[in-house]
């Protein structure tokens, strides 16, 4: 499937500390569903039991939960892998949605603007479903990895949202890049941007040293949590 071989970028969230004597029952899914707070259409760690592709329904494997869901039909394409161990390990790995659209040429580009809203949206989540499955706020830390793959030869743009401009000839020589972000679950949602910044930027600077301002990132986090995308 040629469409496998699309950039990728994942998030794995470590919680510390972990939690033994948890169940991947229903009860576990439902409590997760319940806390993320979808801040967009097709959120991140998203809810596929109601799909009606069975394959994409969450299936327990090795004491935690997985879903693959490939969806490429329609407008919208989507390939996602997720897992979730309610010890507090959780991943998403998730296709690069610059290469399922007409307006870039495939393999070619890297919106940075998508690049803020995704890593916001995963700390965002990661802070409402760790809270939400009942760590304690105090003493507990969220360990954030990220990583993107299939980045040599792509340009920064802003294609997804073409009256922002990005400076162009910001082309990435490294094929992959990894970056890792540690803060407290009492952290506020609304304090999330310096962290953002801090993983975003550290990925940017593979396209030829591009730094995003930090004012833009916190607007574009705002627009992410108040829902104005």
């Amino acid at each position: 499937m040629k469409e496998l071989d699309a950039g990728t970028w994942g998030v794995a969230l470590v919680v510390d500390p972990p939690r033994g004597g948890g169940i991947a029952d229903k009860q576990f899914l439902s409590a997760f569903a319940v806390a993320n707070p979808t801040y967009t259409g097709w959120p991140v760690w998203l809810d596929s039991r109601g799909f009606t592709d069975s394959a994409s329904r969450p299936r327990v494997v090795d004491k935690g939960l997985e879903a693959l869901i490939i969806s490429l039909q329609g407008w919208s394409k989507h390939v996602d892998f997720m897992r979730m161990d309610p010890k507090g390990d959780f991943c998403l790995l998730r296709l690069l949605r610059d290469d399922f659209v007409d307006k870039v040429e495939r393999g070619k580009a890297l919106d940075a603007i998508l690049v803020v809203l995704q890593t916001a949206e995963a700390i965002a989540v990661g802070l409402s479903v760790v809270k939400g499955l009942g760590w304690p706020a105090e003493g507990t830390k969220l360990g954030f990895g990220f990583r993107w793959t299939n980045l040599r030869g792509r340009e920064l743009s802003s294609w997804a949202n073409p009256m922002v401009g990005i400076l162009q000839n910001h082309v990435a020589e490294d094929d992959s890049a990894e970056n890792f972000v540690e803060l407290s679950l009492d952290t506020p949602v609304s304090a999330i941007a310096p962290y953002v910044g801090q993983v975003v930027n550290d990925l940017f600077s593979t396209f030829d040293g591009y730094q995003m301002r930090q004012e833009a990132i916190e607007e574009w986090v705002k627009h992410l949590i108040e829902r104005r995308l």
